[in-house]
């Protein structure tokens, strides 16, 4: 029996050996041998005496000579089969024959990859490119048994510059070969088969009960497997979406939540490694990525062509930048750790000279240039491209502060309006402009930040005097409403989490509850609440209707109200921003509730600011020996007290829990 030759390289990396070219055999490439013209042949070889010409005839092979017979009684270009001894004409047609080929009797439909040794990676240098190209390159991999170097392998076979496809893998079917997703409706016909552990085939697999009659057309289909759901998720067709209500990546909030988890396994891969690894990764970057981005961008901007640009490089330069800090932050810990004196010094002024070249130090000059230049990406310009990708840097910096930022359950309009303004205020100033001094890009920040925290305070008590009735404005209700509510994904109420058991079906107390929920479920539980405080009030004979408890839904949009706290002891180490209760549209039309503004200047205003001002920025003080922005100057022009803007600041931000997650006592 024979096996394929291989080569085992350094690390553990084996490739198929194979040999090509004219009459390797002796016998025209013919791939049939009968056994008596093999042994003929081992004796030819064992007395070294292979003529250069094999001559079936020496050998008397009968078969071969029937075979040439068969073969000569059919024209040529119409011979067809293993042998080619048949023509299409030795066929009939047999219309009633249902075709099928199971498990057993699977056929190739190609291979999906390698298709060039490139595409053959390490899990790291793969997570790296597939985070540097916004994730594209992950539709288009596989993980393989077969390890490099002792870490785990990937089949990529997309572009490293670009991270879309290659063309040589264009030229093969299974590329484009759809999957099935979650769709019951569908049905997998393509298997997923590897072979030396390395290589990815698909094998066509028409089941029995799906056999296919004669002139029937079907799409091929499969199963990309779980590994594959981070990619439908992103693409609006994961669990998540479908039953989660989660957001795919056109909805921001959820995309940012993504990328904010990629950032951190980035971040705790590269922690990891050493000096050595550290090398390779960023040896891999340099020569297989950084290239292309880095040229195309540049010779744009020197020929003044940017409607040229592609925006896709834009954000893949940034994230070069992004990572080569990381890269430089753990090349100074290694050698901080003495490692520094295992490398020569011509290495180390290499190695730095590389990660150096990941800066982005022409950024300021590219963004001037791009100003009003079009995107390739739909619906938005190439110069915020740039700004979305800095301010999601500057967001995944304080994430552990503003938590979920664009989540619209967490978040109201005004909330997020705020967050995307002041990010790209700080992305602008402090990263994208080269214009002035350090100072006075700072002071011209301090003062437009301020000026949005007080155009944003002067809107929030706007919003509350026409919600409330008092403002002379009401034509604009719906828009005061919408810049205050959350939206919520309108869940069923869990009654065995919010309401206590019978006869009466009282509501749990939601008032001062230790564990923050969701707003549009403290809506709903508000109304009944409502309604049960209403009976204790009036001495009223308490009523429940089963029917309207067993599906109550969260309110679609929600409203923070104040109330009043009904425990004398509560105001103690509380703060009045904490005093929400939420309500829902009718009553706030009604009346029966007011905007609590402080919790809104508090939450969605005063915390959002001062988070990114004060974590974002290093301020300097001025040429006045002022510095450009403080705590107590956003107090001023907001209108809160500083001592319970402090307190508010060490308390953190109320961020509201899934109902499913929360037991109130």
């Amino acid at each position: 029996e024979t096996e394929p030759l291989t080569a085992i390289l350094p690390g553990g990396l084996g490739i198929g050996v194979t040999v090509t070219g004219q009459n390797l055999h002796r016998n025209d490439n013919d791939r049939y041998w009968s056994n008596k013209k093999s042994t003929a042949r081992i004796q030819c070889i064992h007395n070294n005496t292979i003529p250069s010409d094999f001559d079936e005839d020496l050998v008397q092979c009968g078969i071969h000579q029937e075979v040439l017979k068969l073969r000569s009684e059919v024209e040529d270009g119409k011979r067809i089969g293993f042998l080619g001894i048949h023509s299409e004409s030795d066929y009939v047609e047999a219309n009633d024959v249902l075709f099928w080929s199971g498990p057993e009797s699977m056929f190739e439909v190609g291979r999906y990859g390698p298709i060039r040794p490139e595409d053959r990676k390490t899990e790291l240098h793969f997570s790296m490119k597939n985070f540097i190209h916004d994730f594209e390159p992950a539709e288009w991999s596989y993980d393989v048994d077969e390890k490099i170097l002792g870490d785990c392998q990937l089949i990529d076979i997309t572009d490293d510059a670009t991270g879309e496809v290659h063309s040589e893998a264009k030229k093969h079917t299974p590329i484009y070969v759809n999957e099935i997703g979650h769709n019951t409706n569908l049905c997998a016909n393509v298997r997923i088969m590897h072979k030396n552990d390395r290589s990815v085939y698909y094998y066509a697999c028409i089941e029995k009960e799906n056999a296919m009659k004669k002139g029937d057309c079907v799409e091929l289909l499969v199963d990309y497997g779980k590994l594959y759901e981070n990619v439908r998720e992103r693409k609006g067709y994961g669990v998540a979406n479908l039953y989660g209500n989660v957001g795919d990546d056109s909805d921001r909030g959820a995309k940012l939540q993504r990328n904010f988890a990629a950032r951190q396994s980035i971040e705790s891969e590269i922690s990891k490694l050493s000096v050595v690894r550290l090398y390779y990764l960023a040896e891999f970057l340099m020569e297989r990525i950084f290239p292309e981005i880095n040229e195309s961008i540049e010779d744009i901007f020197r020929h003044h062509v940017p409607s040229q640009l592609k925006s896709r490089f834009l954000v893949a330069r940034r994230r070069l930048h992004w990572i080569g800090e990381r890269l430089e932050q753990q090349l100074e810990k290694c050698f901080g750790s003495l490692q520094r004196v295992y490398f020569s010094s011509k290495f180390i002024t290499s190695f730095q000279n590389i990660i150096h070249s990941f800066k982005w130090s022409s950024l300021p000059g590219v963004f001037s240039a791009i100003q009003d230049t079009a995107s390739d990406i739909p619906n938005i310009c190439a110069k915020d491209c740039i700004l979305n990708e800095i301010s999601e840097e500057l967001l995944y910096k304080v994430s552990n502060i503003i938590p979920k930022p664009f989540d619209t359950k967490i978040w109201s309009q005004l909330g997020n309006l705020l967050i995307e303004s002041v990010t790209k205020k700080i992305a602008i100033h402090m990263f994208c402009s080269s214009e002035m001094s350090i100072e006075e890009r700072q002071a011209k920040l301090g003062r437009s930040v301020l000026d949005d925290a007080k155009r944003y305070s002067k809107l929030t008590t706007r919003c509350s005097t026409v919600l409330d009735g008092t403002a002379t404005d009401g034509n604009f209700y719906d828009y005061f409403f919408d810049l205050l509510s959350f939206k919520s994904p309108q869940h069923k109420v869990n009654q065995k989490q919010f309401f206590y058991k019978r006869p009466n079906k009282k509501p749990r107390s939601i008032y001062d509850a230790k564990k923050i929920i969701n707003f549009g479920t403290a809506s709903a539980l508000a109304e009944v609440q409502a309604y049960q405080d209403a009976v204790d009030v009036g001495f009223l004979e308490p009523h429940a209707i089963p029917g309207v408890l067993k599906n109550l839904i969260e309110c679609e949009k929600s409203i923070v109200c104040k109330y009043p706290s009904s425990s004398p002891n509560s105001k103690i180490g509380r703060l009045p921003q904490f005093y929400w209760i939420a309500r829902g549209a009718e009553s706030i039309k009604k009346g029966t509730a007011i905007v609590n503004v402080e919790w809104y200047l508090m939450n969605q205003l005063l915390l959002v600011v001062h988070s990114l001002a004060s974590n974002c920025v290093e301020w300097k003080a001025s040429s006045q020996k002022m510095v450009p922005y403080s705590l107590e100057r956003l107090c001023e022009v907001v209108g809160v007290e500083v001592n319970a803007a402090k307190k508010a600041l060490s308390n953190g931000f109320i961020l509201p829990e899934c109902p499913e997650e929360v037991t109130i006592t």
